[in-house]
């Protein structure tokens, strides 16, 4: 589980930023990772919730992540 606040950018190539602190930590090609990030982030799911994220998470991930 996640305990940091991410924020996610449209970077200048089309992809998703994904960014702590400003920082860029990676890019996406897929807005719905961002979306499973930002809801692992959340510490009051339900062990069902997060298993549900977990599962959206693995089929949205693109194989081309580009980590910083």
């Amino acid at each position: 589980m996640f305990n940091k606040v991410y924020e996610f950018q449209k970077t200048e190539d089309g992809r998703w930023g994904i960014y702590l602190e400003e920082r860029l930590l990676a890019t996406v090609g897929n807005y719905e990772v961002c979306q499973s990030i930002e809801q692992l982030s959340n510490a009051d799911l339900s062990p069902e919730d997060s298993l549900k994220i977990s599962i959206a998470y693995k089929r949205a991930i693109n194989k081309s992540l580009t980590v910083y």
